[in-house]
Formats: structure tokens, sequence, C-alpha cells
């Protein structure tokens, strides 16, 4: 399910809107694998706890950077070799 969700985040804008909405969605779906109904009220922390998963939007964020990290790596090798004869 991370996948589906995590799938072209790298490249998509993020509001905060978004990141909320995805973040809800992510505990959601961690209260419901665990069991926990909304009538135990388990704080989010908690739950967070339990799973020792981080959260989606530091997630995403961290997909970011490495996306734009890998596209800045890819250029400059690209501009190198079409700029000298070194293949």
């Amino acid at each position: 399910m991370q996948s589906v969700v995590l799938y072209g985040s790298e490249t998509r804008t993020m509001r905060k809107v978004d990141s909320d909405r995805i973040q809800s969605f992510h505990m959601q779906a961690l209260r419901h694998i665990l069991g926990i109904r909304w009538y135990d009220k388990v704080p989010n922390a908690v739950v967070n706890e339990r799973t020792k998963l981080p959260d989606v939007p530091s997630l995403i964020a961290d997909r970011v950077i490495h996306y734009l990290v890998t596209s800045v790596a890819y250029r400059r090798t690209h501009l190198l070799r079409r700029h000298c004869d070194c293949q």
C-alpha cells in the first residue's frame, strides 16, 4: 500500500492539504492494521510508537531529495561525456 501512496511523489507538488490527507490516510491504515477502533481513543503518537514507521511526509521529502540529487548527478555526467571525448 505504501508504494501506491508514494508512487510518483518525488515529482508532484506537495501542498499542506495534500500532505495532511496522505498522513491521515496513513494513520487510518495503521489503525486498521493494528485493530484500533475510533472509540479506543489511542493518540497518533502511540500508533507511531507501536509501528516504528516514519510519517509519510518525511518519506516523500526523502524521495524528493534523492530524486533531485540523482537528476543533478545524471545531468552533470551527461554534460561531461557530451563535451569531452571520454567514453
